[in-house]
């Protein structure tokens, strides 16, 4: 969408022999100029937010009930990695997809 909007979306439809056999509810989606990190949305906080955030939000959550494993991507930075790796240590938490690049560092 090239500029931001609340738009309709046309749900899925599926068709067998000329007639709709299913169809998903219709939505509305949300276009924005610039994601936002803020109000604790962990997936785009984990994928996008700067290190402080991913902190400050891992430092609040139950981290027994997120996925930790969207951080995975972004384990080649060092210092979030660093980071990440002494909180979980701190609560004796062990994800592998977070240690695997621990060689990298």
């Amino acid at each position: 969408l090239p500029t931001p909007c609340n738009a309709s979306v046309f749900p899925a439809t599926v068709v067998q022999d000329g007639n709709i056999v299913a169809r998903a509810v219709p939505a509305t989606v949300t276009a924005v100029e610039t994601l936002s990190t803020e109000g604790g949305d962990w997936p785009l906080v984990a994928t996008r937010g700067t290190v402080q955030q991913v902190m400050d939000y891992l430092s609040k959550a139950n981290v027994f009930a997120i996925d930790l494993t969207l951080l995975e991507s972004r384990m080649s930075d060092k210092s979030l990695f660093v980071e990440v790796v002494d909180l979980l240590d701190a609560r004796g938490i062990y994800c592998r997809e977070i240690w695997r690049h621990a060689l990298m560092h």
